[in-house]
């Protein structure tokens, strides 16, 4: 059960590393302007700000669940939720304005 513990949270741990780079580069190119990467489609700035909070809050449940210090099934309903939130985010987050 220890092993299955840390695999899952080291799964979640990568997901949300994932996402910070992903949105951390999209907070980037928006910000100082990459004008060599055109994107057909590209959310505010906000959503991606927002999705990268998100996503550093992953990785410190990931690592709460590593550590033995937040439940696995908690863990995963947490992750199962940011998931949702973001996708939701990040689809019609640009309705928000």
């Amino acid at each position: 059960m220890n092993r299955r513990r840390k695999i899952l949270a080291s799964i979640i741990i990568l997901i949300s590393a994932f996402w910070i780079w992903y949105y951390g580069h999209m907070v980037y190119d928006e910000i100082f302007g990459n004008s060599s990467i055109i994107y057909c489609f590209r959310p505010p700035l906000f959503v991606s700000i927002l999705n990268s909070f998100l996503a550093v809050f992953g990785t410190f449940i990931g690592i709460k669940v590593f550590q033995n210090q937040l439940e696995l099934k908690k863990g995963l309903l947490i992750t199962f939720i940011l998931i949702i939130l973001i996708f939701i985010i990040d689809n019609f987050g640009y309705q928000l304005l």
